[in-house]
Parts: structure tokens; C-alpha cells; sequence
């Protein structure tokens, strides 16, 4: 899965609005400098001050933009991982549920790999709904419950992971 369009939306207007007071900057000292060569006096020391106290104000912040851009970076990798290992764990639940539906044999080495995989993830919910089965074909509600909290709770922990993730929006 990709990176959240909002973290990619909010990424790109920050490095506008950091580009913009660069800009802005670079615009004013040009500017000094172009009326300062056309003055025939000295800048005054609290104008020169002024602009030293806000170019340093400037660099701060562009550095600060900088490493939150590289923080928001890291954890939308991590929500990619994260993302990567539920749809995992989705996939090997459906595997499993069409095993079953299909009547897939317990001797079978693939049905034994994916029952031994799948079930720290299933156990707690075998038993919760009656499962009904014709012959080998059994409908497993049970497994299916499970990717549905399953399904739940990802998307809860994503909810989690925004909230926590929420950066400042002004520069």
C-alpha cells in the first residue's frame, strides 16, 4: 500500500511554504544588498541587527522543516509495514477459509504449513460460532469473525498511529 495521500498532501505544502520563505529571504537580502550599494552611508546597526536575527530565525526553521519532514518519512514507512503485515495476515486467513470451504485434507503438507501459520491467529476464535460442514466442506463463520476484528483493529491502529502522528501545520 502507498503512503497516506494526507501525509504526502501535508509533505508537499510544507516544503512549498519552506521554499516560500526561502525565497522570501533570499528576495529581502537581495534587496538590502542592491540599496545598501546604492547608499552612500553605512547600514545602521540595529537594521543589520535585525536582518542577522531574522536569517538566523529563517535557517532554524528550515532546518526544524527538514527533520520533520524526515520524522513524517519514517513513519509513513512504518504505516506501510504495518499495512503489509495485516494484508499478510488477511491473505493467509482467506487462504485458510477457502482450504476449509473447499475441503482441502488436514494430511495435506500445504493445509499443515498454512494451519501451523494461521493458528496463533485463528485459535482464539475456533469455537466462537458453530461452524457447519457437509462431509469435508466446512463455511468457517468463526475464521471469518476473525478477519473482521482483524480488519477492525487495523484500521484502529492506523487511527491510533494519525492521532499520534498529527505534526504542527504552521510555519
Amino acid at each position: 500500500m502507498t503512503a497516506d495521500p494526507k501525509l504526502i498532501a501535508d509533505d508537499i505544502r510544507r516544503k512549498n511554504q519552506h521554499q516560500d520563505v526561502k525565497d522570501v529571504l533570499t528576495s529581502e537580502v537581495n534587496h538590502a544588498i542592491a540599496a545598501e550599494a546604492r547608499s552612500e552611508r553605512a547600514v545602521d546597526p540595529d537594521i543589520a541587527d535585525a536582518g542577522r536575527a531574522l536569517e538566523q530565525r529563517a535557517v532554524r526553521e528550515a532546518i526544524d522543516t527538514d527533520s520533520e519532514i524526515r520524522k513524517s518519512r519514517g513513519a509513513a514507512r512504518g504505516a506501510q509495514i504495518l499495512d503489509y503485515l495485516f494484508f499478510l495476515l488477511y491473505g493467509l486467513i482467506v487462504i485458510e477459509i477457502v482450504l476449509e470451504l473447499a475441503g482441502a485434507r488436514e494430511t495435506n503438507g500445504f493445509k499443515q504449513v498454512m494451519d501451523t501459520i494461521t493458528y496463533p491467529f485463528l485459535r482464539p476464535f475456533k469455537g466462537l460460532f458453530a461452524d457447519p460442514a457437509s462431509g469435508e466442506y466446512r463455511v468457517m463463520f468463526s475464521y471469518l469473525a476473525a478477519l473482521g476484528i482483524y480488519i477492525l483493529a487495523h484500521i484502529a491502529i492506523r487511527g491510533l498511529l494519525r492521532l499520534f502522528g498529527t505534526r504542527k501545520t504552521t510555519i
